[in-house]
């Protein structure tokens, strides 16, 4: 009896073996694609989240179109990170009072931070012609802090800001699911 069980038991090893070995190498194969699945969606994540990122769009140029009262100059506008930096040039006598109007207005917009509106310089350059506080120019710098849900706050404003290819690939991104985490 206990041949006939050591055989049998011989025999569906036998049997058995291949399709172990099989499975085996099915499970590696599965592991391998996980793991080029997992790559490829957050490659994909990280794609939407650049389309979706309105420091890069047309939106940040239109809203500061919309912002910056005629009477200032930008000379330099220059995303760092998560901040905005902007210089340029007011006109006096009333350059003062339109750099605080554009610093308020731009603690309204949805696309910043409140709270992030800082004014990094001021300087008040008089013309050669006369030394009056009512003439000259005043050089400034602003940083601005991005709002952290921006692109969301900012959506229903991109159509008006004529960002209407940005709108619509939100949209398709939106309705596209696992691509937002």
């Amino acid at each position: 009896f206990q041949n006939l069980l050591s055989n049998f038991t011989n025999e569906a090893r036998e049997q058995l073996q291949p399709l172990a070995d099989e499975h085996d190498l099915l499970e590696v194969k599965i592991q391998t694609q996980k793991k080029v699945l997992e790559v490829a969606v957050q490659t994909n994540q990280s794609m939407a989240r650049a389309m979706a990122d309105v420091r890069s769009s047309s939106a940040l140029l239109g809203e500061l179109q919309r912002l910056v009262p005629r009477t200032i100059s930008l000379d330099q506008v220059q995303i760092n990170g998560d901040a905005l930096d902007l210089s340029g040039e007011a006109l006096m006598p009333d350059g003062l009072r339109t750099l605080n109007a554009l610093i308020l207005s731009m603690g309204q917009s949805a696309l910043f931070d409140q709270d992030g509106v800082m004014l990094q310089q001021a300087t008040l350059e008089n013309s050669l012609s006369t030394e009056a506080a009512d003439s000259g120019r005043l050089i400034y710098g602003i940083s601005v802090r991005f709002a952290a849900d921006a692109p969301q706050a900012f959506r229903p404003q991109l159509a008006a800001l004529g960002s209407i290819g940005l709108e619509r690939r939100l949209q398709r991104l939106h309705q596209e699911e696992g691509l937002f985490p």
